[in-house]
């Protein structure tokens, strides 16, 4: 059995070839907007294929495009502002279940990317999801991958996800720049950003 760098370089390459089915040959480079919705190695796939020189070799002319979140993400794929999405499973299949004109999807990873980290100040008392009622926890956005996989686990183990207050963690380019002073938890992506809260 291969060591774990060994599988992702594989699933990358598998997962690049497969995404490079998808795009029409053409015999000009054609100009094509493929959005990313976090900073992540689930997001990877359209850098490396352009770092490669991949889409050069395919006579494409493809520029990367960064939104905040999946939700934005889908919203430009569906308005037409750009080509192809890299985003949650999970908004690509609502935004589906709602009618929106996405004819194919890709996922790149098995299991959500998520840990819920807390202020160091509230680690001892923070120990479990029920432990976050009455706390108010981080999230990317309201409706984005992190806050619905966080609603829904809270559901699951029993907490009251009424009694649990979010906050916007405002982010750049994926990374944290201002970080609410309230906030005592979050749900923070992996690897990138489990620093703590």
């Amino acid at each position: 059995m291969g060591s774990g760098k060994t599988h992702v370089v594989r699933a990358t390459i598998f997962i690049l070839a497969l995404w490079l089915s998808f795009i029409p040959a053409r015999t000009h480079a054609a100009k094509l907007y493929v959005v990313y919705a976090s900073i992540g190695g689930t997001q990877a796939v359209g850098w490396i294929a352009k770092e490669a020189g991949l889409f050069v070799k395919h006579g494409l002319d493809v520029e990367i495009v960064y939104t905040r979140g999946g939700n934005a993400a889908i919203q430009a794929l569906v308005g037409g502002a750009v080509d192809y999405g890299a985003t949650s499973l999970d908004v690509a299949m609502q935004a589906y279940a709602k009618g929106a004109d996405i004819r194919r999807f890709v996922t790149t990873g098995r299991l959500p990317l998520f840990a819920l980290v807390t202020a160091p100040k509230r680690a001892a008392e923070i120990t479990g999801l029920k432990d976050l009622e009455g706390k108010t926890v981080g999230v990317s956005a309201l409706g984005n991958a992190d806050h619905a996989l966080l609603l829904f686990l809270l559901t699951k183990s029993g907490a009251d996800k009424n009694k649990v207050q979010f906050a916007t963690i405002v982010l750049e380019h994926g990374l944290r720049v201002a970080y609410p002073p309230e906030v005592e938890a979050e749900a923070a992506r992996l690897p990138h950003d489990a620093s703590g809260a």
